[in-house]
Order: structure tokens, then C-alpha cells, then sequence
């Protein structure tokens, strides 16, 4: 009698231990197949979001392509503003600078003295010294802006034979791009046949003379 109710213990205990296991399985698979139904959803929110910053990163790439060109187009446009703004202006090197000068006085002297171009006050709108682009430790550079582009010219113009060893330079006041495209072709083609007039840069290849328009023409 003993031995059968052993028995019949150990059964129902194998049959209590199989009904948890199923329900423990159960669970977990109700738990699992939940879990999946969040992560989908959460997966779904997920991919729509990149969707939409992939969209929206395209269109900014897109805008980003047009506003390149755009200010590609307008680049030479406002160059050739800032040239026409500097006109009647032209930029003297190396002269000597005196301390409590009278920047008028010495632009007026300078060109009675080198250039035998006769000017007065009235005939500049504005003369003074600035730092040049140029690297040199002597005087600061001489920006002269004259009321008449023809007077600039006749400045331009003028014979500069007593310059010479003088170690000074007059030179017309160019745009950013027109300067930068004005050293690079003298480095190509040496400064002594390279030289500018209206904003333009000009090459003197043997008898012949080249205007230099963009870096496409220094070959």
C-alpha cells in the first residue's frame, strides 16, 4: 500500500511539473510573440523616420547643387563690380612713408617728382596708406583713388624711366580674383611681360600680347 502511494506521487508530480512547463511556454510565447509586435511597430516608426530624413536630406542636397551654381554664376558678376569700383584707383609700392605724413602732399609730390604728372588735391577723392597683400617689411602701400578715371589713366600711363632701382611700383588697384590671377601669370610668364590695364591682365608672348581672362589661359 505504501509503494502504490509513492507512485502515485511521483505521477502527479511529473503531470504538475508537465502542466508548468506547458504554461511557462505559453507565457513565453505570448510574451515573445507581444515583444515582436512591438518591435515591429517601433521597426516601422523607425524606417518611416529614415524614410523621411532621407528625403529631406536629398532635398537639401539638391538645394545645397543649386545654390553652388547659383553663386558660381554670380562670382564673376560681383568681381567685375569690385573692379569697376576700383577704376580710378591705383596702389603705389615702396614709397617711403614719413612719420605725421601728409598722404596728399606725398602723393602729389611723388607724381611731380617721378612721373611729371601734375595733380592737386582737388583731383583725389581719397589717398592713404594701407597694409599691402604684397610681403615686404618697407612702408605701407599708397591707395589712391582719383576723382577721374583719365587721370588714373595718365598715371598709368605715364614714363616711369625715373622708377628705375627706385624700387618702387605703381600699379592699378585690382580686384581679389583679378590680382590672384595677375601674380599666378606672373609666375608663369615673369613679371617683366605681364602687366594689367582696365582690370585686365595681358601676357607678352614674343611680338604677340594675350589678355588673361581666367586660369584656363596660363598654359
Amino acid at each position: 500500500m505504501a509503494t502504490r502511494s509513492r507512485t502515485g506521487c511521483n505521477t502527479n508530480g511529473c503531470e504538475s511539473t508537465k502542466n508548468t512547463e506547458q504554461l511557462i511556454t505559453k507565457v513565453c510565447a505570448t510574451f515573445t510573440s507581444q515583444l515582436e509586435e512591438k518591435f515591429d511597430v517601433k521597426f516601422e516608426k523607425i524606417h518611416d523616420r529614415l524614410s523621411e530624413m532621407s528625403r529631406a536630406l536629398g532635398t537639401l542636397r539638391s538645394d545645397c547643387i543649386e545654390n553652388t551654381k547659383k553663386i558660381q554664376n554670380l562670382e564673376p558678376k560681383v568681381d567685375h563690380l569690385e573692379q569697376l569700383q576700383k577704376r580710378r584707383s591705383v596702389r603705389i609700392l615702396g614709397l617711403s612713408e614719413a612719420e605725421n605724413e601728409n598722404p596728399v602732399e606725398t602723393l602729389i609730390d611723388f607724381l611731380d617728382e617721378y612721373l611729371n604728372v601734375s595733380c592737386e588735391s582737388r583731383d583725389v577723392d581719397a589717398v592713404f596708406r594701407v597694409k599691402g597683400t604684397e610681403r615686404n617689411s618697407g612702408p605701407r602701400v599708397l591707395l589712391v583713388i582719383f576723382t577721374t578715371l583719365l587721370l588714373k589713366q595718365s598715371v598709368m600711363s605715364a614714363n616711369k624711366a625715373k622708377l628705375k632701382g627706385s624700387k618702387i611700383l605703381v600699379y592699378e588697384d585690382l580686384s581679389k580674383e583679378a590680382y590672384q590671377l595677375l601674380r599666378l601669370t606672373k609666375e608663369k610668364y615673369g613679371p617683366r611681360n605681364v602687366w594689367s590695364s582696365s582690370g585686365k591682365v595681358f601676357v607678352k608672348c614674343g611680338d604677340t600680347k594675350k589678355c588673361i581672362s581666367s586660369l584656363d589661359d596660363i598654359v
